[in-house]
């Protein structure tokens, strides 16, 4: 039989990540009476694996470029709401140290533990009841107030946020159960594909004995599609790293994947390098190049080229074989097998943004339901945007309480 709990909440929020626990410290803190419940016997687990344990909080330079969906523009207000700076100063505040890497990207200098307890000790403080290890199975409101069933509970509230994320990284508890609630309130749920996750190739595949080289490269979906240019790692089953993941969020099925092995360095360019001709190839290209350590990994232009033109000395290299290096160098080219969930880091879909207010985060079809963090059609790049994007949703939110 289930049982009402009496208590009549300010908020209840469902998903005990990056968003809720932000969103449940920010609404304690201004005296509300919340209650933050999750499915996962403990809160933060995506959290704690962002960044390689490291927590990629933001990024330094954060803007609607950095985003994906239907339509990224929808993540403007928050975004001017919540910069990067506001991060850095809750940090401060809180005595977290940090340091930036490469691309503006900011990370905990003592891991993703650190601020998770803080979050859980924020909340503990405020007073917010926190419920673990309880599966939200329906929601809804009537008579004006919100409720939640939980097993054998039913929980009742005054306003009612979504924050239950998205299906990546299934490892650590992810779901797809938020969106069930969503839809059951007449919210249109764009189809979910994963995202940030490395990409396989057919078993088939010429580089698959690789493994372990990595090198920077340009890589793109196409003429005038996106293209990054970022270390790429080679793998067993096909290609990692950051440009691999970023590619990632943008290809669809049957894309081709373009990689360039030397975008700063044109092949025409380097075969007509003074005192080279009787140098052979595959010496040459994996010589120390201008302005670049190395050239390529001997390994990858055996892989790349066949025998008669990597053992050629380049002064006696044809057109045609000058072509294909070319061709082989600066657009290799395959197709992807369609990626799961089980490696990504990002989902790109979820809660569509045509039906929620981008000033407050609030449902346009039931008034008091909010939506923050990756469970809304918003989706970053690569460098701690989608946390930014975790903490600017939930405090857009936050401020809508007060009104």
């Amino acid at each position: 039989m289930l049982s009402h709990n009496d208590r009549i909440f300010d908020a209840i929020i469902v998903g005990a990540g990056a968003s809720g626990l932000w969103l449940a410290g920010l609404l304690g803190e201004r005296g509300l009476k919340v209650l933050l419940i999750d499915g996962q016997g403990r809160s933060g687990r995506k959290l704690l694996l962002s960044g390689g344990g490291k927590c990629n909080v933001t990024n330094l330079s954060v803007s609607s470029d950095n985003y994906l969906g239907e339509n990224p523009a929808f993540s403007e207000p928050a975004l001017e709401l919540f910069p990067p700076g506001r991060v850095l100063t809750f940090l401060k505040s809180h005595k977290i140290a940090w340091e930036e890497r490469d691309y503006g990207q900011i990370f905990l200098k003592q891991g993703a533990e650190q601020i998770r307890d803080l979050f859980l000790h924020l909340i503990q403080r405020h007073g917010t009841k926190l419920i673990l290890n309880r599966p939200v199975l329906s929601a809804g409101k009537q008579n004006g107030l919100f409720f939640v069933q939980a097993e054998n509970a039913i929980y009742r509230g005054r306003r009612l946020t979504l924050c239950t994320g998205s299906p990546a990284w299934p490892a650590s508890g992810a779901g797809r159960s938020g969106y069930a609630l969503a839809a059951s309130f007449g919210h249109r749920i764009v189809p979910l594909r994963p995202a940030l996750t490395p990409l396989n190739a057919e078993g088939n595949w010429p580089l698959r004995e690789l493994a372990g080289i990595s090198l920077p490269v340009c890589i793109s979906l196409g003429e005038g599609g996106k293209a990054y240019t970022l270390p790429l790692l080679l793998t067993h089953r096909g290609i990692s790293g950051p440009a691999a993941l970023q590619i990632s969020s943008h290809w669809q099925d049957n894309n081709e994947v373009i990689v360039n092995w030397l975008p700063a360095h044109p092949c025409e360019q380097l075969l007509n390098l003074p005192g080279t001709g009787k140098r052979l190839l595959k010496n040459h290209l994996a010589s120390r190049l201008p302005n670049q350590e190395s050239g390529l990994p001997p390994r990858l232009i055996e892989a790349l080229l066949p025998v008669e033109i990597t053992d050629c000395k380049v002064a006696e290299l044809s057109r045609p074989k000058r072509d294909l290096i070319t061709r082989q160098i600066h657009n290799y080219r395959f197709v992807p097998v369609r990626p799961g969930f089980t490696r990504a880091e990002a989902c790109r879909g979820g809660v569509s943004t045509d039906e929620i207010n981008p000033f407050s985060m609030e449902s346009l079809l039931c008034s008091g339901l909010f939506f923050a963090g990756e469970i809304v059609d918003i989706c970053g790049e690569l460098g701690g945007y989608n946390l930014h994007w975790a903490w600017a949703s939930a405090a857009m939110a936050a401020a809508a309480h007060d009104g």
